[in-house]
């Protein structure tokens, strides 16, 4: 994922190189169907172009297509990199950097979000991006049939942000930026246990008379 300033320049980019393809292709179709037109010199001959090149603005213009041809060198050459995700995380602790593992990520965000009883699924993937300097975790979970899908989400958030902060401590500069993409419904919510319906007490059972026993008037 690209930050503002590539995409600003990448765009900025494009549309000066469409411009250019246009001009260059207005002036060829000049230079084919007139070119008498196109010539600035004395003594013109048909089929033959003849333009000074010392004539004014032309400077201009061939500071201009410098520019583009410097922007297009650098965008093939930076721009279309390939950025592949980094393998590790970098955590900042009291004795140094540390490399924690992309996968130890997935594998602990997953368990704290699966641990919440109305998220039935949850499937993680954490990108990190030195050039970006922001590390991008995407959390795909289905939850169970019933459930508030507004709380499911701001649990999923708050539990995700909070087991994230317990294992990588990022570096100055760099920040979190976590998505949720919800998938859908998956099992049944879990049942609260209902109370057992009050019974009376049965009496005990007959065991033969005690005594002593009343006298009968």
């Amino acid at each position: 994922m690209r930050n503002g300033v590539e995409q600003v320049f990448g765009r900025v980019l494009l549309v000066a190189n469409v411009a250019a393809a246009i001009v260059a292709c207005l002036v060829a179709l000049l230079v084919w169907a007139a070119p008498e037109a196109m010539s600035s010199a004395d003594g013109r001959q048909p089929g033959v172009l003849r333009i000074d090149v010392r004539a004014g603005g032309h400077g201009m213009v061939a500071f201009c297509a410098a520019l583009l041809l410097i922007g297009d060198v650098l965008w093939l050459a930076w721009g279309l990199a390939p950025r592949s995700p980094q393998a590790s995380v970098v955590s900042m602790t009291g004795t140094g950097p540390v490399r924690i593992a992309r996968e130890a990520l997935e594998t602990g965000l997953r368990a704290a979000g699966e641990a919440l009883p109305d998220v039935s699924r949850l499937r993680v993937q954490v990108t990190a991006r030195s050039r970006a300097r922001r590390v991008d975790v995407l959390a795909v979970f289905q939850a169970r049939e019933g459930a508030s899908l507004d709380r499911v989400s701001a649990e999923l958030r708050r539990v995700v942000l909070e087991r994230f902060a317990q294992l990588v401590t990022l570096p100055g500069g760099s920040r979190l930026q976590v998505e949720l993409e919800f998938g859908g419904f998956l099992g049944r919510a879990a049942k609260q246990a209902e109370p057992a319906p009050q019974t009376d007490e049965e009496p005990a059972p007959f065991t033969g008379p005690r005594y002593p026993i009343g006298e009968e008037g």
